[in-house]
């Protein structure tokens, strides 16, 4: 999920927020990175464990959600436009297992 961030780096960062942005640039996607952690910057402060914990605290919330919205979608008689979700609902914990292994 994050890739090598450098600690001198971070060291001069003035604020979690800009922690938090240095960290999500390595990501595949920055913006939602960013958007997604920008809440918890008290809980992150300048921490990588903290970091890694809450994205992958954030991401399994996201994800529960989105099985969950997929699960109320089967009882839906429409297939065609549930097949395309639980495609891609599977990428997702297809994903999520693979940042998990990363760790």
């Amino acid at each position: 999920m994050f890739g090598t961030v450098d600690r001198a780096a971070v060291a001069r960062l003035s604020s979690s927020t800009d922690f938090i942005k240095a960290s999500c640039r390595t990501t595949q996607y920055p913006a939602l990175c960013v958007q997604s952690l920008a809440a918890y910057t008290s809980a992150i402060r300048q921490s990588e464990r903290q970091l890694a914990q809450t994205a992958l605290t954030v991401s399994l919330a996201l994800l529960r959600s989105a099985a969950s919205f997929v699960a109320k979608l089967t009882r839906v008689r429409q297939n065609k436009p549930r097949d395309n979700v639980e495609t891609w609902v599977s990428a997702a914990f297809t994903d999520e297992g693979i940042c998990l292994d990363g760790f």
